[in-house]
């Protein structure tokens, strides 16, 4: 309806999306007129206030769909072909840190919380020119009882408890570079002590690793064998919390207080081994590496 012949004439219009998105039940859908095919389209959801929530980036005609969101359609990406494009937004925003062949039990922390209603703005960039178009997230009308309030209350959870996972994830990611880079160098070295003194500090922080990730899942089936970690049962909150559109129960907030207790006590630890018995250990290699050096 808003196509008009001044439309042909220019590179790039973005039209404001006819009808708002219904929180949890339909995407935002963006439409876009392309004069002439680009070789990219970068499309971001802005709030009220011009902050970024997600940016989306196509490079050819085909649509790709981004990861599968639980509980409605997922995002799809940017086409870019000559004529009228159309992109869908899923109302969430980024999720949590990922880490090579993680496995989560029934829940999805790579998938963002969903974001609270209220008026947001969608930029689209083509070939350096950039439009922006505001379009509406409002609340399920069928809900009763559930106010605005409660809405971003559960999102401000939901992203917290998001970035509790991100930090346990980046801990995981962490380790596992420091323990690489270690076990290459231990490789190297036939100092007794020193191999003693890197044995040590491996196992302290795969200790640690254990207790934020079960390291055990190797398929999709393994965590019905093996206990959930912590980057699990933080997962596992966000689902409860996000589990239709209601304010946070005190239980929930009483179960995030616990589990980041637990988090602050593994990521001191691992603080310390960062700041103390790696360095530590790494002058030892150092004195180790001139030695041989002179021996040579």
């Amino acid at each position: 309806r808003q196509l008009s012949e001044a439309v042909y004439t220019q590179p790039l219009t973005v039209f404001p999306p006819d009808e708002p998105a219904v929180r949890g039940l339909s995407n935002a859908q963006v439409q876009y007129f392309l004069a002439e095919q680009v070789d990219n389209v970068q499309v971001e959801i802005l709030d009220a206030e011009g902050k970024l929530v997600d940016s989306f980036e196509g490079t050819g005609q085909v649509v790709e769909e981004a990861p599968q969101s639980r509980g409605g359609l997922p995002s799809t990406m940017p086409t870019t072909a000559a004529g009228l494009n159309r992109f869908e937004w899923n109302q969430r925003y980024p999720g949590a840190t990922e880490f090579d062949g993680m496995i989560i039990f029934s829940a999805r922390p790579q998938e963002g919380p969903k974001a609270p209603p209220g008026r947001y703005q969608v930029r689209v960039t083509a070939n350096g020119l950039s439009e922006v178009a505001e379009f509406e997230l409002i609340m399920d009308p069928r809900l009763k009882g559930v106010t605005q309030a409660d809405l971003e209350e559960q999102f401000q959870l939901a992203s917290k408890i998001r970035d509790k996972t991100s930090a346990a994830n980046d801990a995981v990611i962490e380790i596992r570079s420091v323990r690489d880079r270690l076990e290459d160098r231990l490789e190297s070295s036939a100092i007794s002590p020193l191999q003693t003194a890197g044995r040590n500090l491996i196992d302290k922080l795969s200790e640690i690793e254990r207790e934020l990730y079960q390291v055990k899942n190797q398929t999709r089936q393994d965590p019905l064998n093996f206990p959930i970690r912590l980057n699990n049962r933080f997962a596992s909150l966000r689902r409860s919390v996000e589990n239709g559109d209601a304010k946070p129960t005190d239980g929930a907030y009483k179960v995030f207080e616990e589990l980041s207790v637990e988090l602050d006590e593994h990521l001191s630890r691992l603080e310390s081994l960062m700041n103390n018995d790696l360095p530590a250990l790494n002058q030892r290699l150092e004195t180790d590496d001139s030695e041989g050096d002179r021996s040579r």
